[in-house]
């Protein structure tokens, strides 16, 4: 009877097979465990980024409201109903005006904010961390695209509205050739004559220097700009944006537009902008220069700015475009942004 052979081949492709056999199991194990993190890290982000909202929201409508004051407590609700098996843990919870900010990690093994691994351990990685991070923020713009660079001091601001408070709020707002009146408390002394000024577009944050009359502000990477004393428009490009603002005010009766507000200036006729924040101005009209169009626009219609005098006519109100204005938890100059996530 033939015996029965198995050549050295057969058994080393045996041997061969074992082990992919090995290696294969060992992937699919790892796989389920980092299919498992990213589970666990989706529900801690979205407790984290609902957490945030939540007292952001809280926070934007009273600051003294119980959700806003105690942001743990409000976090620890939240982020409980993202979990659905109960593991999502808080940190911490901080509010800051204009800002929430909301850390949840991971508590599966007691006291240890660790996730536990099913297979990695046979290599000895018994659990992981997981955290996520989420920032809310609300309240004044921090940042923004303007199509004209003209920028107004605290002072006339404050004094503007002061005046007309008591009327329907549209006036003059006016270039001056003497300081403003509204006293020291709004930095009178440190504010250019006349209470405006042009910031200049090719030394903003964009880093363009085209000669285009398009100023970009961001005023947490920088709040000082340079510029010019608001006595005559900086540049041709900038003259042709107020053809811009004619086809609005034709068609609605008014233009909106933001303005960066600053603080103070160093330097005579200008110089050294510090931007504190971003104001809206519905204008009805303006005189930017002695006569012409666009320079000027139905300047004669609403009487009070008249020979040397420049300045626009309108009214200070809120408003707010996502696509025009960034960021949030700066001051609060009539423009506030609603809640958001900053990614």
């Amino acid at each position: 009877m033939r015996g029965m052979t198995v050549s050295k081949e057969s058994g080393a492709v045996s041997v061969v097979v074992a082990f992919m056999m090995i290696a294969l199991l060992g992937f699919a194990a790892i796989s389920i465990d980092v299919g498992r993190l990213y589970w666990e890290k989706s529900q801690l982000q979205a407790g984290a980024d609902n957490a945030a909202l939540s007292i952001a929201n809280a926070c934007a409508a009273d600051m003294a409201s119980e959700d806003c004051t105690d942001p743990v407590g409000t976090a620890e609700e939240i982020a409980g109903f993202s979990a659905n098996e109960g593991t999502s843990g808080v940190k911490y919870a901080t509010v800051i005006p204009g800002r929430a900010s909301v850390m949840t990690a991971a508590d599966d093994i007691a006291d240890s904010d660790s996730v536990g691994l099913w297979f990695a351990n046979i290599w000895g990685f018994d659990d992981t961390l997981v955290n996520a991070i989420s920032v809310a923020t609300w309240g004044g713009p921090t940042g923004g695209t303007f199509a004209f660079p003209l920028a107004f001091s605290e002072c006339a601001l404050h004094e503007f509205i002061a005046t007309n408070a008591a009327s329907s709020g549209k006036s003059w707002l006016k270039y001056k050739g003497d300081s403003p009146t509204c006293g020291s408390i709004y930095h009178a002394a440190n504010i250019v004559p006349g209470g405006w000024g042009y910031l200049d577009p090719t030394k903003d944050v964009s880093g363009t220097t085209d000669g285009a009359c398009v100023l970009t502000l961001d005023l947490t990477v920088k709040t000082v700009y340079e510029g010019s004393s608001g006595n005559s428009i900086p540049s041709n490009a900038c003259k042709t944006k107020l053809d811009d603002w004619i086809i609005e005010a034709n068609t609605n009766g008014y233009a909106e537009v933001y303005f960066p507000i600053f603080s103070k200036v160093t330097g005579t006729g200008g110089g050294n902008y510090t931007i504190q924040g971003i104001a809206a101005f519905r204008i009805y009209a303006w005189k930017l220069s002695g006569g012409g169009t666009p320079d000027t626009f139905k300047d004669s219609a609403y009487p009070g700015c008249s020979g040397n005098c420049r300045g626009i006519y309108g009214e200070f109100v809120r408003m707010m475009d996502e696509d025009e204005l960034t960021g949030g938890g700066g001051q609060d100059l009539g423009v506030t942004r609603p809640p958001s996530l900053i990614e």
